[in-house]
């Protein structure tokens, strides 16, 4: 038997929780294609993995 592992979605209001911003603001940045997120019917979903490696591309490095 196969071993599958199962990726939880977030919808936007879990995946603003989780990126500390509004649902709104997380539904302007996918409607921008700047956050990825799993087309299903009408709703928009958000891979946890997609949200870190969203955050790593966005944390700025070096001292300011």
């Amino acid at each position: 038997m196969e071993n599958h592992t199962h990726t939880r979605l977030l919808d936007d209001e879990e995946a603003g929780w989780y990126l500390n911003q509004s649902p709104r603001w997380i539904r302007s940045r996918w409607a921008a294609g700047e956050l990825p997120g799993v087309k299903l019917g009408r709703s928009v979903r958000f891979r946890v993995e997609d949200l870190d490696r969203f955050i790593e591309a966005h944390t700025a490095g070096g001292q300011r």
